[in-house]
């Protein structure tokens, strides 16, 4: 029997067109919270004016210009998360808990469209 070689390494994931250059502009990363998610049940009836301002909405409370820079990165949207899921686990009130977890939800998304 012969000895087997090696298998070489496979190579990494390629990097989406954000994970590049480190994170997504700020004017861009309102356009990700707009385009979805439809696989989220409470995104399915709400139109597309209205899911562009709770990105929006979302945008300004969780990423304000002082706190970020003008690129959000992956580890950014992470740690916004991580506070909002500290948030959840707080709250009294299941609207507020469900409020939370969508925007938990639609941050995950956007990072997922952006290839963070």
């Amino acid at each position: 029997m012969q000895p087997q070689k090696p298998s070489k390494p496979t190579p990494p994931p390629p990097k989406g067109p954000y994970e590049k250059r480190g994170g997504i502009p700020r004017e861009k990363f309102s356009r990700f919270l707009k385009q979805g998610p439809f696989s989220i049940p409470w995104s399915r009836g709400v139109g597309f004016k209205q899911r562009g301002a709770l990105g929006e909405k979302l945008l300004k409370e969780r990423f304000p210009y002082q706190k970020y820079s003008l690129d959000i990165s992956g580890r950014e949207i992470d740690r916004e998360i991580k506070k909002l899921r500290e948030e959840k686990l707080r709250t009294k009130t299941q609207a507020e808990k469900n409020t939370l977890a969508q925007n938990m939800a639609r941050l995950e998304e956007a990072k997922k469209r952006a290839g963070l």
